[in-house]
């Protein structure tokens, strides 16, 4: 489903999130097929490996940003349940969705559970997570 697709199921929350893959896509930006990168080759951020497992075929210099965009959501806004964050808050959402792109989605989990606990004072104030 595209972003657009997605963001006529979640009205309000459709258009944070819409937002963030704008940011997402404006530093991701198009084809790359640098020899250094680990990735190998990306298109609009997504890795040729991330591509084929998500069932795409075709040459990465052709994938589609609808098609990227469709993974972004499911891979690392819903899948991860970002999207319950957006909702609460978008800049943290945001924070989040930027971390799970760059570093990985349970990386970014981890990190939030981490600084919550500690806003916690280690359980003092309310359960840790």
């Amino acid at each position: 489903m595209s972003a657009q697709g997605q963001a006529n199921l979640w009205p309000s929350l459709g258009a944070a999130i819409l937002a963030i893959l704008g940011g997402v896509l404006a530093v991701e930006k198009g084809y790359v097929n640098n020899p250094a990168d680990p990735g190998g080759e990306t298109n609009h951020g997504i890795t040729v490996a991330i591509a084929r497992n998500e069932g795409y075929t075709g040459p990465m210099r052709e994938l589609p940003k609808e098609r990227a965009e469709a993974i972004y959501i499911r891979d690392y806004v819903s899948r991860p349940g970002f999207d319950r964050v957006i909702a609460i808050s978008p800049a943290v959402g945001e924070k989040l969705v930027d971390a799970g792109v760059n570093t990985g989605q349970a990386q970014a989990s981890r990190w939030l559970q981490r600084a919550l606990n500690n806003l916690s004072r280690g359980g003092q104030d309310y359960a840790l997570v």
